[in-house]
Parts: structure tokens; C-alpha cells; sequence
């Protein structure tokens, strides 16, 4: 559930708003340290609409002792308060590494937008 308990939401109307806000929040909260944030999916194309969700990648070196859970809930709650759907995959800089040394293409489809 998130943090904000459904507390006042922001609607958000463009897509260079949502970078904004996915740029904004992560390098900006104090939980952990963001490394490094792409945005996937379709936000980078025509086929992306208000109603799609927003994929975002975040990597980062505070993830390293923490479970899969408890880090996607750490990112969720940071946009908890937008009208958006986000779907988060949140890797340590040590897990990103490998799957890039290891050419994990599944992940890693598809056009990538570095945030940050």
C-alpha cells in the first residue's frame, strides 16, 4: 500500500512532466541513493497514453541488503501521489552489472531513456 495513503494526488499531463517528476523524486529523496534511472517501455513512443504505466529501471547501491519487495515499495511510495501507474524493477549496482556482463536481453529490450 502506499505511504501516502491516497492523500492530495497531482495529475500529471505530459509525458516531459513525468520525466520531470521521475527525475525530481529519485535524485531528490532521502531513502537511498539513486545511481543510476532509465525510463522503457512505451512513455518513449506514439503508443504510450495516460492510462499505459510508467517503466522505470533504478539502480542503486543502498538496494544491495534489501529484498525485491522492499525496494520496489521504497520507489513506489515516492509516486504514490501522481495519477500514474509506475512499474518499477529496482537492481543493485552489483545485479545490474551482471545482467549487463551477462547480456540478459529480456530485461534490457527496447529503447532505454537514462534519467539520471
Amino acid at each position: 500500500m502506499c505511504a501516502c495513503g491516497g492523500l492530495r494526488k497531482t495529475l500529471i499531463s505530459t509525458v516531459d512532466e513525468i520525466k520531470y517528476e521521475v527525475y525530481s523524486r529519485l535524485s531528490k529523496n532521502v531513502y537511498f541513493v539513486c545511481n543510476q534511472c532509465y525510463l522503457r517501455g512505451s512513455i518513449l513512443s506514439d503508443d504510450w497514453s495516460y492510462s499505459s504505466d510508467v517503466d522505470i529501471l533504478v539502480v542503486s547501491n543502498d538496494f544491495y541488503d534489501l529484498t525485491m519487495l522492499k525496494r520496489k515499495e521504497l520507489v513506489e511510495n515516492l509516486f504514490c501521489d501522481l495519477h500514474i501507474n509506475i512499474d518499477v524493477i529496482c537492481l543493485s549496482s552489483g545485479e545490474y552489472y551482471e545482467l549487463t556482463k551477462a547480456g540478459r536481453i529480456e530485461l534490457f529490450e527496447g529503447e532505454f531513456l537514462k534519467i539520471i
